[in-house]
């Protein structure tokens, strides 16, 4: 059984028993004093006006009698004085005993409301000890069965103390309530102050759950059902973990704590000492599960004859919405009403009425639907649908060191080219290493280096097949971040390259002030290959030198262009025997604003040999279609000083792209030595182009390619 119930039950008994003592001990106490007392009247100061002469007769201390004869002898024989009236202070023992709160009965209900069942409370009120007219410590309690037949129960320790001077009675209480809703118990302290007078009162009233104040009372969950599958990477292959989903409807009751303020006052005075207040009580409700909300409440309260309260109210909050609700209690014996015609019934009644609190435990009922996802199953392996067999992937990582699984990935990319296979289902995938992976450096040749129908993907860009299980994002694909490879990645037939930045050197090219050497076994080579940036976030960090002295032939930029002869002579109006180019090929959609800064240094300064020796800087268009000048020896016109290695120089200039690529960008930048150098002198035949602050802004989708078949 419930703790609390259980102590109700407990202390109810024994309260009901303290009632029934103390009501026979002061019937004998009353036939001891005054001779001749009604034993039903409990509280001997029910109707009593003051002070009492000892020497009146046991007739006129009769009390609780609605007679207006007798109460008009009894002003007539005790006049009370009214600077005593107004203290009330006992100076004898018949005094004293009127000014006596006596224990009672109460049996009452409470309509349903706010969080709280409708209940009905059957229990009393039994003062523990007291001064008469002065101060009171009691024990208020009973049990509360709810409409539902669930059986709670609730105790106070109250304290009361008249304050003579202000006519004015404070007091105090803790209480513990509990509550039974059928389907959980729950407990909750309280604790509240007052101040009550004749005509207006005031309260303070708090509530704090105690225990689970949360509890789970029903629960339903639907079967789960896969509604899709995580993508995963398995040694070469894509697997599916299926994803399963179910609903679980819960159900919970909570426990509200809060406070309240109540304020009000006497509106009618009855006859018979009843009347009727009327309440206003702005209140807080917080608890497990909703967000702190204020409420208010209003009610009116009558006493239309001693022994009977009636109440009915309305309230609002976020929580539980409008309410009306009333309320009905009666008490037994009645005792004076709280307009009683005399202080001392005025007085007895404050100090013994009921604590204006909420005895019932707030209780929300909350629902909340919860969406469970979860891997189970076995893995699903994926199919390429226009194949009808399993996908294959090779994996690069330039820190790997293994046999192109996801676990254990190529170093370099031709490993993983000579492993692929033309069936349409091998996918080389490729993610950020510590430096720039190689492709294909040969200045000669024209033949591809992705096999045909091979996938060349990074994970730059958010990559995406398909499968049985329709168009799937590939996993780690989307980073943002391109890798770089030094050389060239030329697509065979069907073949796609995607996501990469390939820079491709020809002549004398410097990285950093390590020249370029188109030879892996070269000694320097690797040196070269640290200066290359292994990404797309390293391109700002990129200073590149072209150079006319000891460079390509001009045929071998023609390949690397592709431009003819003419078209790059067309452009100076002067011959081009050799040069220096960097070719540069984003396989990502490149937005506007792509960009970089160039200056154009020379050593030819000689006047009237310009028809012979005019070198130039140049940039071709997007997929080298086209070839544009950037800079000739006209436009040196700033003079370096002495050791600087050139003469002149244009200055560091800007050049932006002002065109998107969503397909991608191309470019061929360089530098030629235009002239006949067998008349110059060494000196003469250098010029240089410096390349830097290269920004290439790109989106992350894959450009747009030609399906493979």
């Amino acid at each position: 059984m419930n703790v609390a119930v259980l102590f109700t039950l407990v202390a109810s008994p024994v309260l009901w028993l303290s009632l029934g003592l103390g009501t026979v001990a002061h019937a004998v106490e009353d036939e001891s004093s005054a001779g001749s007392i009604d034993s039903g009247n409990i509280l001997s100061d029910s109707t009593d006006e003051s002070l009492f002469d000892e020497n009146l007769e046991s007739s006129d201390l009769v009390v609780g009698i609605d007679d207006a004869t007798v109460v008009d002898e009894v002003e007539a024989t005790a006049t009370p004085d009214p600077e005593i009236s107004q203290a009330i202070i006992p100076t004898t023992e018949t005094a004293a005993d009127a000014l006596r709160v006596g224990g009672r009965f109460n049996l009452g209900h409470r309509s349903s409301s706010s969080g709280a069942d409708g209940v009905t409370n059957l229990g009393g009120f039994v003062p523990l000890w007291q001064t008469p007219g002065q101060n009171i410590v009691f024990l208020e309690g009973g049990l509360l069965l709810d409409n539902g037949g669930q059986l709670g129960g609730t105790a106070v320790v109250g304290y009361r103390q008249y304050l003579a001077e202000q006519d004015r009675t404070l007091g105090g209480y803790v209480a513990f309530d509990n509550r039974n809703t059928g389907k959980a118990s729950f407990n909750q302290l309280g604790f509240g102050v007052e101040s009550l007078s004749e005509t207006w009162d005031i309260r303070l009233n708090g509530y704090v759950p105690v225990g689970n104040a949360r509890q789970l009372i029903n629960s339903q969950g639907s079967t789960p059902e896969m509604i899709g599958s995580v993508p995963r990477f398995g040694g070469n292959s894509l697997f599916f973990d299926p994803v399963l989903q179910n609903q679980v409807a819960n159900t919970y009751q909570s426990a509200l704590g809060g406070f309240d303020i109540e304020a009000g006052g006497r509106l009618l005075q009855f006859a018979n000492g009843g009347d009727l207040r009327a309440y206003i009580s702005p209140y807080y409700l917080n608890g497990p599960g909703i967000q702190g909300t204020f409420g208010i409440r209003g009610r009116l309260a009558t006493q239309p004859r001693p022994g009977i309260n009636l109440g009915v109210g309305v309230q609002y909050d976020e929580v539980f919405g409008s309410n009306i609700f009333g309320s009905v209690q009666l008490s037994w014996p009645g005792g004076p009403g709280r307009s009683a015609r005399t202080p001392e019934e005025q007085l007895v009644a404050r100090l013994g009425s009921s604590m204006e609190r909420a005895s019932t435990v707030k209780v929300d009922v909350q629902n909340e639907l919860l969406v469970n996802q979860f891997v189970e199953g076995q893995p699903i392996l994926a199919i390429n649908p226009d194949t009808g067999e399993p996908w294959v992937f090779i994996h690069v990582a330039s820190n790997g060191n293994s046999n192109g699984t996801i676990e254990s990935p190529f170093s370099r990319l031709a490993d993983a080219i000579a492993l692929a296979q033309p069936d349409r289902n091998h996918i080389i995938y490729v993610g950020l290493g510590n430096t720039a992976y190689i492709g294909d450096l040969n200045t000669a040749t024209t033949l591809p280096f992705v096999p045909d129908n091979v996938r060349l993907w990074s994970t730059g860009l958010a990559q995406t097949v398909n499968t049985q299980m329709g168009q799937v994002m590939l996993p780690g694909s989307g980073t943002g971040v391109l890798p770089v490879v030094l050389g060239e990645l030329t697509p065979g037939t069907g073949s796609q390259v995607s996501g990469f930045i390939e820079m491709i050197a020809r002549g004398n090219v410097l990285f950093n002030g390590v020249q370029y050497v188109g030879d892996v076994n070269s000694p320097n080579f690797a040196a070269f290959l640290n200066q290359v940036p292994a990404s797309s976030n390293d391109l700002g960090n990129l200073n590149v030198l072209f150079n006319t002295n000891v460079t390509a032939a001009v045929s071998n930029i023609e390949l690397l262009a592709p431009l003819t002869f003419l078209q790059i002579a067309a452009i100076n109006s002067q011959i081009p025997f050799r040069g220096s180019v960097l070719k540069i090929r984003v396989t990502a959609p490149v937005e506007d604003s792509a960009s970089f800064d160039w200056n154009f240094l020379t050593n030819e300064v000689t006047a009237g040999l310009n028809f012979r020796r005019n070198d130039y800087a140049f940039i071709t268009g997007n997929e080298n279609t086209s070839i544009s000048r950037l800079a000739n020896v006209f436009n040196s016109t700033t003079v370096l000083s002495v050791g600087s290695g050139f003469a002149r120089e244009t200055g560091e200039q800007n050049f932006t792209f002002a065109d998107s690529f969503p397909n991608g960008l191309s470019f061929v930048i360089g530098v030629f030595d235009a002239g006949l150098p067998r008349i110059l002198a060494a000196n003469e035949r250098d010029s240089a182009l410096i390349f830097n602050g290269l920004t290439l802004p790109f989106s992350l989708q894959p450009i747009e390619v030609i399906p493979i078949k």
